[in-house]
């Protein structure tokens, strides 16, 4: 079984976002949805996917991570596998 590791920069999704855009030539996300919006449009996008024959956009769990910070710590394949720390100030642009 294969494993995919990235590690060594903990960035908030705006950052990221920033990075992609800036790697593809694009302009970044002009706005952000406001934490308070959360619930509603989670409830929303809930509603949506239960139409029959319609697909929705954007899967009210995709949604809702969205709203969430995750930070993650490659030290354990650092001391386990030798993994170097990534040096490299935007592992996206290289990826």
């Amino acid at each position: 079984m294969a494993h995919g590791l990235l590690g060594g920069h903990n960035l908030s999704f705006a950052e990221i976002n920033r990075t992609i855009a800036d790697t593809l030539g694009v302009a970044p996300a002009a706005r952000t949805i406001p934490a308070m919006l959360r619930r509603p449009l989670c409830a929303v996008v809930r509603l949506a996917e239960r139409i029959p024959g319609r697909p929705a956009v954007i899967a009210a769990d995709d949604l809702e991570s969205g709203f969430y910070s995750r930070f993650y710590s490659s030290a354990k394949a650092e001391q386990r596998l030798g993994w170097p720390r990534w040096s490299h100030p935007s592992p996206v642009s290289i990826a």
